[in-house]
């Protein structure tokens, strides 16, 4: 029903998300990024980002990538304002990029967020091409359900697969 309601690109990104299974990366990451070309110039990566940045989910981190999308590097919002205006994207960027797969665990790429302190990580297919991020927000609503479903366990009250009357002891 949501689906038939929705506007096509709502459903295709929709659909980009569904692909994935519940308790992986691709399941809760987003596809709203920014996406720079590494011969882009400072000024014209501004001018990309002033276009896109209402529909991203954030503009802190931008993703560095090539034609085929695959993931080349980022560079934070500071480094583009203190570089020169004339330099390249990947004169600045940082290529030591840490990521996640589409199929990792939900809560090892949520523990990574909170380990690095990141506010997103970048999710790559198997090919490293660059399909979506995960934002702070979204791993920690990830450690937010897990550790409740742990101390819910721990208390023995959360909800079994089986009536309470045919599980035993």
């Amino acid at each position: 029903r949501v689906l038939a309601q929705s506007d096509s690109e709502t459903r295709a990104y929709i659909n980009e998300i569904l692909k994935y299974p519940k308790d992986c990366a691709g399941s809760i990451m987003t596809i709203e990024f920014v996406a720079l070309k590494p011969t882009m110039t400072v000024d014209e990566a501004f001018e990309r980002i002033r276009k896109t940045a209402i529909d991203k989910e954030t503009i802190y981190t931008c993703y560095v990538t090539d034609p085929t999308n695959k993931l080349l590097g980022l560079v934070t919002a500071k480094d583009l304002m203190l570089a020169k205006k004339t330099a390249t994207i990947e004169e600045i960027m940082n290529e030591n990029v840490i990521y996640a797969h589409t199929e990792d665990d939900k809560e090892d790429v949520a523990r990574m967020i909170s380990d690095y302190g990141f506010l997103a990580l970048p999710i790559v297919d198997r090919e490293t091409r660059l399909v979506g991020i995960v934002t702070v927000d979204d791993a920690m609503t990830v450690i937010e359900d897990e550790d409740t479903e742990d101390i819910a366990k721990m208390a023995a009250v959360t909800p079994t697969e089986k009536p309470y009357l045919k599980t035993g002891v």
